[in-house]
């Protein structure tokens, strides 16, 4: 994590505790990766990512494990950054690479170039739906209780 932007480290984090003078932090493209790959994670098990969580135990396996992953070289040298994450923030289900299926939808991913470059600046939720039986029937007994 730098605290100028060069060449290697040009995408903003979010959870790097190391900030400049405009309160930036500066990643690289593989860091900003996996960092949205935690935040798909993180709102996958409704849980919010705290600054520097990749050094918490229970995230650093996880991040260590994807930083290192050699797939994720392969598609940053066949589609480049700017694809994988418009491509990471439109499928927020997807928390890792590595299965064969992502990459044959990164592969079909049609990318639009300027669309989504510029990182959010706040991730926002959704609310969260709890899917059981709803009775939009009634019984006889409730009906009848109705009418008293």
């Amino acid at each position: 994590m730098a605290k100028i932007r060069s060449d290697d480290s040009n995408y903003p984090s979010r959870y790097s505790p190391n900030k400049d003078e405009n309160g930036i932090a500066w990643v690289t493209d593989r860091q900003y990766i996996i960092e949205v790959i935690c935040e798909n994670k993180a709102a996958k098990d409704n849980k919010e990512l705290p600054a520097a969580f990749y050094t918490l135990p229970t995230w650093q396996k996880f991040y260590q494990s994807n930083i290192n992953n050699r797939g994720l070289g392969r598609l940053l040298q066949k589609h480049g950054s700017a694809k994988l994450i418009a491509f990471l923030r439109e499928n927020k289900y997807i928390i890792s690479l590595r299965p064969k299926w992502v990459h044959d939808k990164i592969d079909k991913y049609i990318y639009k170039p300027g669309s989504n470059l510029v990182p959010p600046t706040k991730r926002e939720y959704k609310e969260i739906k709890k899917f059981g039986r709803e009775q939009t029937t009634k019984s006889i007994i409730s009906k009848l209780k109705d009418l008293e």
